[in-house]
């Protein structure tokens, strides 16, 4: 397994304040507290053949769906079986809530595993007295995993407050927690992305831009990306709600819809661009888009379909090391093949919908899990990063690390 750099926390923080502070000491003390942490991402991909893995976005694998596993699978889940086998590893008893997954696959999972106790929901693992023992138990060394007494599973947003659940049941460890605060922003994960050769190749060019009507706006989007295909994306939104793949000679009439805002109920609204009615962000993302090798879908006539490719991971930092692991994959579909009529959405963006799933080229997922793990293994040692120093914001360590964060 490889080392967790003990030296990245020290240049992070020095990176928001240089000379180094008076606050440095004490950020070094609390970074040998970091505690383990185990975190579940679900990454898309595009893979090109001459770039390699192109991240479409990183996501929480708690509140996805894998339902095309399942069915490309003919009714299980992989992903599911080796979630559950993974944390496992760890402890002999550990708690979920019934609403927090999203796909049923995986909380079946979770029910039939004699380890993991499914309650109705939080408040009532809170009143279970086994949970209670093993949260009031003690925590020997919070750096190793085995050193805890269980994990908990909730739903985003039932555990809002993170910080209180770790004072109040320190020997129980809540999945996500460094990643927990970035999970609804694309655009803060993306950015995380930026700043190192090794993970900015496999992210297809990208900007933030203001839904303000700019002047020169078309221009600065047309010189930033370079292509003549663009992918405008929201920064909050899940199953491709708001994603709208485009000409570049189409931009201009896309964005004053944007700007726009069309009332609700407005007739002949294409579906693409539903999402944007009613969203209330100042900003969207735009991005290169990214070519890919068809696949023949057997159960879709042989047809071939423009594929992005799935990948589920559990990230793990344990006894100061960071462990990536591959749950599996598969390739989802869009709802048109490329030999049909149909928009570039149609025939480009993931429908989400049955039956439009493929099994994944083993060949391509083993290219694209070999360097998404690398990818990863940055991306993680900078989301631990980050929730040290929320952890040392959280003990009042001073204004410094609130400003850290910020700046990161």
């Amino acid at each position: 397994m490889p080392k967790l750099n003990s030296f990245f926390f020290i240049i992070l923080f020095m990176t928001c304040f240089s000379p180094r502070s008076i606050f440095a000491e004490e950020f070094d003390q609390k970074e040998s507290q970091l505690p383990a942490d185990v975190s579940f991402v679900v990454v898309d991909i595009k893979y090109n053949a001459e770039r390699g893995a192109q991240i479409c976005e990183i996501q929480h694998g708690i509140s996805s769906s894998f339902k095309g596993e399942t069915f490309s699978n003919g009714g299980y889940s992989l992903i599911a079986q080796n979630l559950v086998k993974e944390l496992d590893r760890f402890h002999e008893r550990s708690w979920a809530s019934n609403g927090a997954f999203f796909d049923p696959s995986l909380k079946q999972e979770f029910l039939n595993d004699r380890k993991w106790n499914v309650a109705q929901d939080f408040i009532s693992i809170t009143k279970n007295k086994q949970f209670l023992v093993h949260a009031a138990a003690p925590v020997y060394d919070p750096a190793d995993l085995n050193s805890y007494h269980g994990f908990v599973i909730m739903r985003p947003g039932q555990i809002e407050n993170r910080k209180s659940f770790r004072k109040k049941y320190p020997g129980i460890i809540c999945i996500d927690n460094a990643t927990y605060s970035n999970r609804k922003d694309k655009y803060k994960v993306t950015n995380l992305l930026m700043g190192d050769p090794s993970t900015e190749k496999h992210k297809p060019k990208w900007g933030l831009y203001s839904l303000e009507n700019e002047e020169g706006l078309i221009e600065r989007i047309n010189k930033d990306i370079g292509s003549d295909l663009l992918v405008i994306k929201p920064l909050h939104g899940s199953l491709g709600n708001g994603v709208i793949i485009l000409k570049k000679e189409d931009l201009q009439e896309a964005l004053e819809y944007l700007f726009k805002r069309k009332p609700q109920g407005a007739p002949n609204i294409d579906p693409a661009y539903e999402f944007w009615l009613s969203c209330n962000s100042e900003s969207f993302l735009v991005e290169e888009f990214i070519e890919v090798e068809p696949v023949s879908a057997p159960h879709l006539e042989g047809k071939l379909y423009s594929p992005t490719l799935r990948l589920a991971f559990l990230m793990i930092y344990n006894k100061k090391e960071i462990e990536i692991v591959c749950l599996g994959g598969y390739y989802s579909l869009p709802n048109k093949s490329l030999c049909e009529e149909g928009t570039l959405n149609e025939r480009y963006k993931t429908t989400c919908q049955l039956p439009y799933y493929l099994k994944g080229d083993p060949e391509i997922m083993k290219l694209a899990e070999e360097q998404i793990k690398e990818v990863l293994h940055i991306l993680y040692q900078k989301l631990l990063g980050l929730y040290i120093l929320d952890i040392a914001e959280s003990e009042n360590l001073g204004n410094a690390n609130a400003l850290a964060i910020e700046l990161l």
